[in-house]
């Protein structure tokens, strides 16, 4: 099934299309197909050489509606998302289905560049944003949002998941991390800060356009403090790819920019830990740390291109701002001049996880929990070299269980000649007072 989208006012209506083929490939028409829709109503089914065709008119302005189309055995099924603002370049915004977004915590999705893998790069089978006090609620260790599983923390979804080991019971985790040396007396809870237990997955992408056969990416540290804002370093070449990624590893003061090559489709376990006399000792570490001179701040959600490392000060800096370093060689030997931040907003707007499209020469970003790209035309750190940021996706802060309330991580990728498609977070409202995090992405016009 594909999905477009009719521009006309918020929120705009879909067009769902469920194409019909038999095993030669040939149209089937005749048929009677049904479309149903959540939070919306489907119109009448309209056919064309074995393309069956609904418009379906979202009920709500800034939550999902699942889509599905059914004759007989067959069914197909979409998850629209339906936003108060989308850009008039842009075509329906949809979720990357299932094992991408799950009823875990997905966070930082970066696409590679061709289009052909993505990486979650911080995953959780429980409820990450909660369970680290943003939302409105103090941080406990042992609150519902750290203690309940709520995603998968194994095959078929996450295979190998960092840290399941931690789980008691559906209610219960440890709050533990010994390879780490965070644990309490006789190995007991921690019990002053939660202990998230995180992983990165990659995927790759198949001949229907969907992402599948998830593989883990991260240390082996009980789930504990993994690396988190992957990107990818130029496409792939065959199986083998270079990324680079945030961390606070070995020899880090805080989070610092790391450089990894990549086993696609494989396991890749980038160090592995063991507490040795009560210090964490790091061993088989993989990745390279990238030194950028700069002010002593979190340098997280990097990316290389274009000539030039961007990043963002997240957890340093607040609200967050964007920052930007040349340089020159190849990973992981190359030399970076002194950081600078990218003046593209007032010190008092939040921006953060910058994502360059050299092909386009523009810099996509989160501009106060919206999606934007401004157009660079020199010196990045200069305000004169950019054009006015240009809002393409933008959400509505609802307060009832479904809505999307905020997006996040965008990144670009060319999956075939003319397709330019954009990736991102979204967040919405669970039931119970938590938030879930999924993966989106949507076509260019």
């Amino acid at each position: 099934m594909t999905l477009t989208r009719q521009t006309t006012a918020a929120p705009y209506p879909i067009v769902a299309t469920a194409r019909v083929r038999d095993t030669n490939g040939q149209p089937v028409t005749g048929l009677t197909v049904q479309f149903n829709a959540l939070q919306a109503t489907a119109g009448a089914v309209t056919e064309t050489n074995g393309d069956y065709t609904a418009v379906i008119t979202p009920q709500v302005t800034s939550a999902e509606v699942s889509i599905t189309a059914v004759t007989g055995a067959m069914r197909a099924d979409k998850v629209a998302l339906v936003l108060p603002l989308v850009g008039p370049d842009w075509d329906q915004p949809e979720q990357v289905a299932s094992p991408v977004s799950t009823t875990g915590y997905e966070d930082g999705p970066e696409v590679s560049p061709d289009g052909q893998w993505l990486v979650v790069s911080t995953y959780s089978f429980v409820d990450g944003i909660c369970c680290l006090g943003a939302c409105g609620v103090p941080i406990d260790v042992y609150s519902t949002f750290c203690q309940t599983v709520v995603g998968p923390s194994g095959a078929p979804e996450r295979p190998g998941m960092l840290g399941a080991d931690r789980i008691v019971s559906p209610t219960s985790i440890r709050n533990t991390c010994p390879k780490v040396c965070f644990e309490g007396p006789g190995g007991s809870d921690v019990t002053t800060y939660p202990l998230l237990p995180v992983a990165a997955y990659g995927f790759r992408r198949n001949a229907a356009g969907d992402f599948v056969d998830p593989f883990l990416v991260g240390v082996d540290a009980d789930g504990c403090g993994g690396p988190f804002g992957f990107s990818f370093v130029g496409a792939p070449v065959s199986n083998n790819a270079n990324a680079v990624f945030a961390y606070s590893g070995p020899g880090s003061v805080d989070n610092d920019i790391w450089w990894t090559p990549l086993n696609l489709g494989s396991t890749n376990i980038l160090a592995t830990y063991q507490c040795i006399n009560g210090n964490a000792q790091a061993n088989n570490l993989v990745p390279t740390r990238i030194p950028i001179t700069a002010p002593t701040v979190t340098q997280g959600n990097p990316q290389a291109s274009g000539g030039y490392l961007w990043y963002d000060d997240e957890y340093t800096v607040s609200p967050p701002q964007l920052r930007v370093a040349a340089y020159t060689g190849t990973f992981p030997n190359v030399s970076v001049s002194a950081a600078q931040p990218i003046p593209l907003a007032t010190p008092t707007d939040d921006l953060r996880q910058p994502h360059f499209d050299a092909v386009t020469s523009r810099l996509y970003f989160t501009y106060n929990f919206q999606l934007v790209s401004a157009a660079l035309s020199g010196d990045p750190a200069v305000a004169g070299s950019w054009t006015a940021p240009e809002v393409h996706l933008a959400a509505a802060w609802g307060t009832n269980a479904g809505d999307i309330i905020v997006l996040g991580e965008p990144s670009v990728a060319r999956p075939e000649a003319g397709v330019e498609e954009l990736y991102f977070i979204y967040a919405k409202r669970a039931p119970g007072g938590g938030l879930n995090l999924d993966v989106g992405r949507v076509r260019k016009r």
